[in-house]
């Protein structure tokens, strides 16, 4: 198993215990998060990634995809943005629910062969 270690990021661990730690240290074996701290022992370690004047925010996923306006395709093409807000955010979106999303999920659907594929992305510090 591989490990890797990024270091000098300021790390947002989402953990009231251990909140935001400046110039942090995450070692990483394999696929998940195994130490966090500062001046954590390097001297194993495979990959080392600085990360000085970056966020570090492990497990966090690009989640803003407009999945929910799936259903929506084509509907605002020669819009503006004032009618896009209007209309997209301020009527069609208050009308839906989680299963009109969960519905409009392009990913739980079979792929057409001429559409490509677009997975979400995940947030990674690199050097």
């Amino acid at each position: 198993m591989s490990t890797t270690l990024i270091r000098n990021g300021h790390l947002l661990t989402m953990d009231p215990t251990h909140g935001e730690i400046a110039r942090a240290y995450a070692l990483i074996d394999g696929t998940r998060i195994s130490q966090i701290g500062v001046d954590l022992d390097t001297t194993a370690v495979d990959t080392v990634i600085d990360a000085a004047d970056h966020l570090v925010a492990p497990g966090f996923v690009d989640a803003h995809r407009h999945m929910w306006q799936t259903q929506l395709r084509g509907r605002m093409a020669n819009a503006t943005l004032v009618d896009y807000a209007a209309l997209i955010r301020g009527v069609y979106s208050a009308c839906y629910e989680p299963e009109d999303v969960y519905i409009s999920d392009p990913h739980r659907l079979p792929r057409r062969p001429w559409a490509p594929v677009r997975p979400p992305l995940s947030t990674t510090a690199t050097s």
